[in-house]
């Protein structure tokens, strides 16, 4: 649970490597951001035989020392953050979500049974060969390019180099719910909307997701959350400046390229949801002029 923390940090670290500000305003927003750079370079490590376990450490240890650079460039933001200058007694209700997560994940972390058909056979052996020998690619009658194209496996090969094979399902179950959670909290703060914010996350926790392997589910969630949110970003502060489209476009980009990596089944949502967006994006232009 500890390492979870600080892979969230190298992640958030990571979402700060192209541009000198964040991509977004919300905090978690941009450790998943940060998340969808990692895999891309991942795939460049994939395809050279390189993503080994001193690679994905190195990967980890950079991403910490950015982070903290940003602490060190940043410290008021943190020092506010530490001193929950604002807090109010509305804020109490944000409470029950995080205690319902606290509950799901120390009864989930170690689950009792894996899926023999596709975790032993399919989705354990991804990280470990890729860990072992650079790369997730095996043979023209493996499940890599048809049903997932190794992203899942890359960002548990993380946990499975910090902590062990018995850590793969803490990546999904663990920390993709908790990023899921703490990006419905912050918009709720953000837009005010503290109790249906709450009852939401809850929900979210609550909700049985049918879990019937470690492929990617709480983090095809998390990416399609991410896009939502940079959406609204992006439609609520319409501006004429070029850097202004550029970092939301790339956020988004980011995202949608994710899930498609995660698993190939993902790849509906970008593609609806893409044209979904650019309709109101003409809407919204039109009317604004």
């Amino acid at each position: 649970f500890i390492f979870t923390i600080f892979f969230g940090c190298s992640m958030y670290g990571w979402g700060h490597i192209f541009c000198l500000k964040p991509l977004s305003k919300y905090l978690s927003v941009n450790i998943v951001i940060g998340m969808s750079v990692t895999l891309f370079i991942g795939g460049i490590l994939n395809n050279y035989n390189q993503a080994d376990v001193s690679t994905i450490k190195i990967m980890f240890y950079l991403g910490i020392i950015i982070f903290l650079i940003k602490i060190i460039l940043n410290s008021y933001v943190f020092k506010n953050f530490i001193l929950i200058k604002n807090f109010k007694k509305d804020y109490y209700i944000l409470f029950l979500p995080i205690i319902l997560l606290l509950v799901s994940i120390f009864s989930s972390i170690n689950p009792d049974a894996y899926n023999y058909h596709d975790d032993l056979q399919k989705y354990f052996i991804h990280p470990v060969k890729m860990l072992e020998t650079g790369s997730v690619f095996g043979s023209t009658l493996s499940a890599i390019g048809q049903q997932t194209l190794g992203g899942q496996a890359f960002l548990q090969s993380f946990y499975l180099s910090f902590i062990g094979l018995n850590a793969i399902n803490i990546f999904d179950s663990v920390y993709c719910l908790s990023l899921i959670v703490f990006i419905l909290l912050e918009l709720a703060i953000r837009e005010r909307a503290l109790i249906f914010g709450a009852l939401v996350a809850c929900f979210v926790v609550l909700f049985h997701p049918q879990y019937v392997n470690i492929s990617s589910l709480y983090s095809a969630v998390l990416f399609i959350l991410t896009s939502i949110v940079l959406s609204l970003e992006f439609l609520r502060n319409y501006s004429n400046v070029n850097f202004f489209y550029f970092k939301y476009i790339l956020g988004l980009s980011f995202s949608f390229a994710s899930l498609l990596i995660l698993k190939t089944n993902n790849v509906a949502f970008p593609l609806v949801y893409f044209f979904i967006f650019i309709f109101f994006l003409f809407f919204f232009r039109k009317f604004s002029k």
